[in-house]
């Protein structure tokens, strides 16, 4: 039954998704974060759809505009929310302390929405460049490895606030369970992709392995650890970059 409410709340946290509403008690979430990449292979599942179907005569401004906007309908922007405040943070070029002052502000500033803006743009961009059913199928995949290497980041990172919602639900993971399967899924993404494209599979690992490092390297100089908010940002540039990836090295 944790297994189910796990889910359950994966999916509730991390999607708009409608699930049904249970009770939760002291450790039902405990593997919560082994489903936080299902809610990637949602987004995938329906991106895939969605380019099938636009074979049917959907133009292409049509079709790279909802595939960019499928993946915050089913999120409801939640990492889009984590990108903004970082962005802003991160442009203020001000001390440790004022950036996380900056970083826990709600309102967002210019540099945020111009950041959000380009991200968007280059994303939509490299979307109209897909043109086979492997590369979309890469692209849909793609949402999945984002999120498990942002639950691996999660446990493996510092956080410099133990306050903040990403400690404290990682504080309630089953902490030799969680992260074996996020592993798991890692290795099964692997052998997967690897089968349909093995040089692709290498070059998106190597992106991944190359976004990890930096993600950590910038938040520890930045802030000095992680919060829920530098995940977020963290998930939006994977997704960016996974895509880049796919288009400059197919």
């Amino acid at each position: 039954m944790k297994w189910v409410k796990s889910f359950l709340l994966a999916f509730s946290m991390y999607s708009r998704i409608p699930m049904p509403q249970v009770d939760y008690k002291e450790g039902d979430g405990q593997y919560s974060f082994c489903f936080f990449p299902a809610v990637g292979v949602v987004i995938g599942v329906l991106e895939f759809l969605w380019f099938g179907f636009c074979k049917n005569g959907m133009s292409q401004l049509a079709t790279v505009f909802i595939a960019t906007a499928i993946p915050l309908v089913v999120t409801g922007g939640f990492h889009v929310d984590g990108f903004l405040d970082v962005t802003d943070a991160l442009s203020s070029y001000r001390d440790v302390d004022e950036k996380k002052r900056i970083l826990r502000d709600p309102h967002i500033g210019a540099f945020a929405v111009i950041g959000l803006a380009t991200a968007g743009l280059v994303f939509t961009g490299f979307l109209a460049e897909l043109q086979t059913a492997e590369e979309v199928c890469f692209f849909a995949g793609c949402f999945a490895l984002a999120r498990i290497f942002s639950g691996l980041a999660a446990f493996y990172l510092p956080k410099f606030d133990e306050n903040d919602n990403l400690a404290q639900t990682v504080a309630m993971q089953d902490l030799r369970v969680v992260p074996a399967v996020l592993w798991l899924e890692l290795l099964a993404w692997m052998c997967g992709f690897g089968m349909l494209n093995l040089q692709t599979m290498a070059a998106e690992m190597a992106a991944s392995a190359f976004l990890f490092c930096f993600y950590r390297w910038k938040m520890l100089r930045e802030f000095g650890g992680t919060v829920g908010d530098t995940a977020g940002w963290y998930v939006v540039v994977q997704e960016v970059v996974y895509l880049l990836v796919l288009v400059l090295f197919p």
